[in-house]
């Protein structure tokens, strides 16, 4: 069955909450960047965003991880109030908590004020992923210079 516009434009802002905060933490965290993010259904996911790094060593690595992946729900909610995370998404912010457990309290409120200073990069990225269904990681590095760009 197809997905309606609404509901790839809210597939499409969860993959790019999950994008835009990784590629700005994963920056700070050495990162090598992202390689691709979708919204084609598949492997049992509505979406995917992938990135290229190490497994987390250290509490800032997990945490790192866990603003990533709390992206793609908090930007869906923020979108138009669902929070369809996958429950691949759930197990792993559990996996991170249980290595940052001080972040148990405060990391949902960090994600939102996050999430609400990228807003323009997540809604281009999350409105070309709308569009196109995939883009590689040329292809979203663009269109955040562009935002940036815009911003700054």
């Amino acid at each position: 069955m197809r997905r309606s516009r609404e509901q790839t434009l809210s597939v499409a802002f969860h993959e790019a909450g999950h994008a835009v905060i990784g590629y700005r933490v994963g920056k700070r965290m050495g990162w090598l960047g992202l390689h691709y993010v979708h919204v084609v259904r598949g492997f049992g996911a509505e979406g995917a965003c992938k990135f290229a790094r190490l497994p987390p060593k250290t509490p800032a690595g997990w945490r790192a991880v866990l603003y990533m992946i709390t992206a793609g729900p908090t930007a869906q909610f923020h979108y138009d109030g669902y929070q369809d995370g996958d429950e691949n998404d759930y197990e792993q912010i559990d996996e991170c908590l249980q290595h940052v457990p001080k972040s148990h309290k405060s990391f949902e409120s960090r994600v939102l004020r996050m999430v609400r200073a990228d807003w323009p990069a997540i809604e281009a990225v999350a409105k070309a992923l709308a569009r196109r269904r995939f883009l590689n990681g040329f292809d979203f590095e663009r269109i955040m210079r562009r935002v940036d760009k815009r911003v700054a």
